[in-house]
């Protein structure tokens, strides 16, 4: 029995687990996702850029304040650093502790290319009083 909890431990730490998703997966095996957190520090507008190691396509994101935000400031998910966004704007507005999802994906900005930028921009409509952020981006590898 331990032989067999070790291997799938293994399995899941080397990445098995995460497979591809290809176009018409049928499998009845369940899928991890992979979940990138992005801290933003508040205070301004500024740009927080990961570089994606792997072929994956985003599934959701949302983020979390841990400040209070102040009114107008947003943050927008983005593939690369110029203007193919993933998600909507979200408000970061909210009072510390405001989760806040993304109410829309890009269709074909949501791929991500294996060693291409993931950039999360926080904007800051009325100066630099935007709020600490965290932002969780949720993705499913794919071939």
């Amino acid at each position: 029995m331990t032989k067999n909890i070790n291997r799938k431990l293994q399995n899941l730490l080397d990445g098995e687990s995460s497979r591809p998703v290809t176009g018409n997966a049928t499998s009845a095996v369940p899928l991890f996702p992979l979940v990138y957190k992005i801290e933003i520090p508040g205070g301004g507008t500024s740009n927080q850029d990961i570089t994606v190691a792997e072929k994956c396509m985003v599934i959701d994101a949302y983020i979390v304040n841990n400040a209070a935000g102040a009114s107008s400031d947003t943050v927008q998910v983005t593939n690369g650093t110029g203007s193919n966004h993933i998600t909507n704007a979200m408000s970061n507005a909210g009072a510390a502790g405001a989760v806040v999802a993304a109410s829309s994906l890009h269709e074909t900005h949501r791929n991500i290319a294996a060693g291409a930028t993931l950039r999360v921009t926080q904007t800051d409509a009325s100066g630099s009083n935007s709020a600490a952020t965290s932002c969780y981006i949720i993705v499913l590898r794919t071939a």
